[in-house]
């Protein structure tokens, strides 16, 4: 078990990616760790916002604003992070997932999208479904993102296995199903 994990948060400081979600959820979270850190990589509007609920939380010494860093930088990141966590409140197929789970790294993600396409329990992180996405569930999601990263830094991971559960997720495959699609 990892003592001092890294968590991972990497997307666009706006409101439909809840990045004030994460923080929060990492708060319980580090409460059970009392060393663990929350990286934050991106820029938006939300950006004052967040820092002045991390200042609230009295957690300014264990969440990082990194602001846009180059891929190869958050690829390094996700590698040597504990989880992605993902906390969107609406995603597509969710591109910062696949390329977490390309670098062998569990991610932990509220289901959204096809977020839990991409997630199986236990192998590769952990989905999180909570009922309908209303104001009056939202303490309950948070309880349960920290739940998740809870879980996800008492297990022990392989990165090779968590990449393979990629594999498929090309450019090549992607372009195939598009044109299947078409076709049909």
């Amino acid at each position: 078990m990892n003592t001092k994990p890294s968590i991972l948060f990497v997307g666009n400081l706006v409101d439909v990616k809840a990045p004030e979600r994460a923080i929060a959820a990492f708060a319980v979270f580090a409460e059970w760790y009392p060393q663990a850190v929350l990286d934050i990589v991106g820029d938006g509007p939300l950006r004052n916002q967040l820092a002045h609920q991390t200042e609230r939380l009295g957690l300014t010494n264990r969440i990082t604003f990194h602001g846009r860093q180059a891929p190869e930088r958050v690829a390094d990141m996700m590698r040597r992070a504990a989880c992605l966590l993902l906390t969107s409140r609406s995603e597509g197929m969710p591109n910062v997932v696949i390329e977490c789970l390309a670098c062998g790294t569990p991610v932990v993600a509220n289901a959204v999208g096809e977020a839990p396409f991409l997630i199986k329990s236990g192998i590769n992180g952990y989905s999180i479904a909570v009922g309908k996405q209303i104001p009056a569930d939202e303490a309950v999601l948070v309880e349960s993102l920290a739940d998740g990263l809870k879980k996800v830094v008492a297990q022990s991971w392989d990165a090779v296995n968590i990449a393979k559960t990629v594999n498929n997720f090309t450019w090549a495959e992607a372009a195939r199903i598009v044109a299947e699609t078409i076709l049909m």
